[in-house]
């Protein structure tokens, strides 16, 4: 005999159906630091950070990335390692580079950047391909902070979930990116 009520399948697509997903743009602020990197086999520099948190991978070509970590969209503190958040308020990954590696030309630099959600299904669910793409350029000391802020929101009664979020920051003058990953879990 059938009990009255929805399936897990059912319970899936309504979560899904109702998952609102919203993409801020970014915004700029000033930093410095010091990062080491290692050649790959490609010729393309990987990464490796002392100051590098919440799980976040990153690869980079020609632009110098001092620290990434994530922070709460709403207050500003820092998210835990564990990278479990309550997804009531945005997440702000902030990525805060050194002035070399960008092209500047009449004192501006062109930024672009991308960023793309999936749900653990592989789903994608957001796919932003160039968040600048109306901005015609900033000052390179603009350039030492961007951030990208995603805003999934979820259901208190939800089950437990991830999201895998990845992204690419590149210079629209020349041939200088950084591209990485985090996973967000609903706790």
């Amino acid at each position: 005999m059938h009990k009255p009520g929805f399936t897990k399948i059912q319970h899936r697509i309504i979560f899904i159906l109702a998952l609102p997903l919203l993409l801020s743009s970014c915004e700029f602020q000033c930093s410095l630091g010091e990062t080491q990197r290692d050649k790959m086999a490609d010729g393309r520099m990987e990464v490796q950070i002392s100051k590098l948190y919440n799980g976040i991978q990153l690869k980079t070509n020609k632009l110098n990335v001092n620290k990434a970590y994530l922070i709460d969209g709403e207050t500003g503190d820092r998210i835990e390692n564990s990278n479990f958040v309550d997804f009531t308020s945005p997440v702000k990954l902030i990525l805060m580079f050194d002035e070399t590696g960008w092209n500047t030309e009449d004192g501006v630099v062109i930024p672009g950047a991308s960023e793309t959600i999936k749900n653990e299904e592989g789903r994608i669910i957001l796919d932003e391909k160039d968040l600048f793409e109306n901005i015609d350029g900033v000052t390179p000391e603009d350039v030492k902070v961007i951030s990208l802020t995603a805003n999934i929101r979820l259901d208190k009664s939800s089950p437990p979930t991830e999201f895998d979020i990845s992204f690419r920051v590149w210079d629209k003058r020349g041939s200088g990116f950084v591209e990485g990953s985090y996973t967000l879990y609903s706790k």
